[in-house]
């Protein structure tokens, strides 16, 4: 993804990018839904964990560019982090934004691997305090840091555009660092900046405190999805229903308004009615020992009673004519009323369905 210079979308663009209007059904981002985890994690699973999610994917068909692994690569090569930006209604229009996250870099035989801010737990006064630090720091460099919350960061650039190709969380989480590192012309620049970085955040007060009461310091930040505010932005989904303010951005920018998630049965009655909603829902936290993976577990017990299960009484009833579950771009299944009817494709369980750390 390269993330240079100013971003406008048109009719062209949209079709360049392979954003299209979808057709009538239910489009479901869950963050890390089927991982990746940690090796061993999935054998630790309950035969009757998730039934309904289980029972959807079972013999769905998974399609590695689907609809909104397609959105979700779009938002981040059109500047994700300005749209982030006017999602929170932080109106520098001019300046030029990238999303950031707080993250651990954990050593792993001669490398070291890339973890998510779920596993820091910060709260939003330690990110805010981190973001003040790094502020002072990079007061000269032009480089101000913001705290949407405790995981959700913006770092917004008063200077002209860098040449970065940068890979979003989602897609480098649980990877190995060193084949992720940024590219592009200022790239050896914003290593620096990114090893500064790590001074910074090791120096910490905050990172000395988290140290002495156990908690795991954070060691970094990941950049991506740079760009500046696009002109416009043409409407992809007749509904949003959605928390993350990249997804409320979009939708201010195309005219339209977003809404918090919160009745399946609701969203199911629009897709009914032919509709395309986009349904976005708080990412997964990640097991990094037994009691995370027990939290784990009753998080993804919780969203198979609350979201899954009726989305899966609706597709069965033919309510909704399709239900697409998206964990990350290019982890994507379309679920259709006939699936279970497929019974010469052998059934799949949880346990299989879910990545692990490479």
């Amino acid at each position: 993804m390269r993330s240079s210079g100013q971003s406008s979308i048109g009719s062209d663009a949209r079709a360049a990018g392979g954003v299209t209007k979808p057709p009538p059904g239910l489009y479901l981002h869950v963050p890390g839904l089927l991982g990746p985890m940690p090796r061993g994690a999935p054998d630790l699973l309950s035969p009757d964990t998730a039934a309904n999610l289980t029972a959807l994917l079972s013999r769905a068909g998974r399609q590695p560019g689907g609809r909104v692994s397609a959105f979700l690569r779009y938002l981040d090569a059109v500047a994700g982090g300005a749209l982030a930006a006017y999602g929170a209604h932080l109106e520098g229009a001019a300046s030029y934004w990238m999303r950031a996250a707080p993250i651990r870099l954990e050593a792993d035989r001669d490398t070291l691997v890339l973890l998510g801010p779920e596993v820091l737990r910060l709260t939003d006064d330690e990110a805010g305090f981190l973001c003040r630090e790094l502020n002072g720091h990079f007061a000269a460099d032009g480089i101000v840091f913001h705290a949407l919350a405790a995981d959700n960061w913006l770092v917004e650039l008063e200077c002209e555009a860098p040449d970065l190709r940068l890979q979003s969380l989602e897609e480098v989480r649980g990877r190995r660092l060193f084949e992720q590192l940024p590219g592009g012309a200022d790239a050896s620049r914003w290593i620096r900046h990114l090893n500064e970085l790590q001074m910074v955040l090791h120096a910490s007060g905050v990172s000395e405190s988290r140290e002495q009461a156990g908690l795991p310091r954070v060691n970094g930040v990941w950049l991506w999805s740079g760009g500046r505010l696009p002109d416009a932005f043409p409407p992809v989904w007749d509904r949003v229903a959605s928390d993350d303010v990249v997804h409320r951005g979009v939708a201010r920018l195309a005219g339209q308004s977003a809404e918090s998630p919160s009745d399946p049965v609701t969203l199911c009655r629009y897709a009914a009615a032919g509709e395309a909603v986009l349904v976005s829902l708080p990412g997964a936290p990640r097991p990094t020992d037994g009691p995370g993976f027990q939290e784990w577990e009753q998080w993804l017990q919780e969203l198979d009673r609350s979201w899954m299960g009726p989305f899966r009484a609706a597709l069965r009833d033919g309510i909704v004519p399709a239900l697409h579950i998206c964990g990350r771009p290019g982890l994507e299944w379309h679920c259709r009323r006939w699936d279970r009817l497929r019974v010469w494709r052998p059934g799949r369980t949880l346990a299989s369905l879910i990545e692990v750390d490479r």
